[in-house]
């Protein structure tokens, strides 16, 4: 049988994580078993106490980060244990819907796709909490078509459908949110043209815990520049050993 794993990078989520595990955990697939890998970046609010105690009840492998090294790190963490066919990053908040992650497996099955992201902008009932944010998400996005001839309306996107082999061959280096461009322009440097969906949105504000900060986006456009020539070391058919990853 078919595994997929679901990545979680958790870094003071308490209000948000014992609600989406729960989400997470009841996600039913048809095709595969569901592999669940929490990991935990050095929260200081009492999120590491209460993964903890949940993971006997959800069954999901929990990691912990002694110090605070960025959602990159942790999602390298987490990809060195992983071991389904594909794999997604589902965020420790409550802005992403669980139940989407159905319908992006099930699309990467029906048509054999490596990658599949799902867009927030395809889903025209979605909302915003900052004009901002759209604009600079957009524009990213923007520049990332421009570089690597995608056609994508959301680079950001949490929802990243890639399968292990795929990843495997990235080599990421990414300790931040600039994962999420790099994994883009690596992805479109193997030549793999991305496909999308529509997926459900519901943002929360700063003053929720949203993370984002204005140099992101400039550590984002600086990461597409980056990669442009980025070519793997490797053959696909000698994939590096992903346990290497992440401490």
């Amino acid at each position: 049988m078919d595994k997929l794993s679901i990545i979680i990078p958790v870094y003071n989520e308490l209000p948000t994580f014992p609600l989406m595990i729960e989400k997470v955990s009841q996600l039913k697939l048809n095709q595969a078993e569901l592999e669940i890998i929490v990991v935990d970046d050095c929260s200081t609010d009492g999120s590491k106490e209460v993964i903890t105690k949940l993971q006997k009840q959800y069954n999901y492998i929990a990691l912990f980060h002694r110090k605070n090294q960025g959602k990159g790190a942790a999602l390298k963490t987490g990809f060195a244990q992983a071991t389904g066919r594909y794999l997604i990053v589902q965020d420790a908040d409550l802005e992403y819907q669980p139940t989407d992650i159905i319908r992006l497996y099930d699309y990467a099955l029906e048509f054999n796709l490596p990658v599949v992201y799902g867009s927030r902008r395809l889903n025209f009932h979605n909302v915003y909490s900052y004009r901002t944010y759209l604009i600079g998400a957009n524009f990213i996005t923007f520049i990332g078509n421009l570089l690597y001839g995608q056609r994508l309306t959301d680079q950001e996107t949490c929802y990243k459908l890639i399968r292990r082999d795929i990843l495997n061959q990235l080599e990421l280096k990414a300790n931040s949110f600039d994962f999420e461009n790099e994994v883009t322009a690596k992805i479109a440097r193997l030549g793999i043209k991305i496909k999308e969906i529509p997926i459900h949105y519901q943002p929360r504000k700063i003053e929720e815990g949203k993370k984002i900060k204005f140099y992101h986006g400039l550590l984002a456009i600086y990461t597409l520049i980056k990669y442009l020539f980025w070519k793997p070391k490797f053959s696909k058919n000698q994939p590096p050993n992903p346990h290497s990853w992440g401490e």
